[in-house]
């Protein structure tokens, strides 16, 4: 398993707006659709507005880097570069995690 972590720079005050176009777009549903992801979250850090990281599970690298390069998932960096201070890279990539120990939870 591993998971993967992006982290995104939100412009100030569009936090609740990327949240918007998420859902709109559907894109933590489409990855789990597309992708074969076992899941995914986005979470809002309390102590600084700006800062957005969405997580997602994957079963392999391969399922990752096939998500990355998804054309779906690309045609979106124009429309999230509109909340960030940057600009989103159609192929950009979040952090990513191998999973060595874990607790079951049942």
């Amino acid at each position: 398993m591993i998971r993967s972590f992006l982290y995104l720079n939100v412009q100030p005050g569009k936090r609740n707006d990327l949240l918007e176009w998420y859902r709109e777009v559907g894109s933590l549903e489409k990855a789990v659709e597309l992708a074969g992801c076992k899941g995914t979250e986005m979470y809002f850090v309390p102590e600084d507005e700006n800062l957005v990281l969405v997580t997602a599970l994957w079963a392999d690298s391969d399922g990752y880097q096939g998500w990355v390069q998804n054309p779906w998932r690309q045609s979106l960096s124009a429309g999230l570069s509109a909340f960030l201070d940057a600009e989103f890279a159609p192929d950009a990539r979040g952090y990513v995690y191998e999973s060595v120990l874990s607790a079951p939870t049942d």
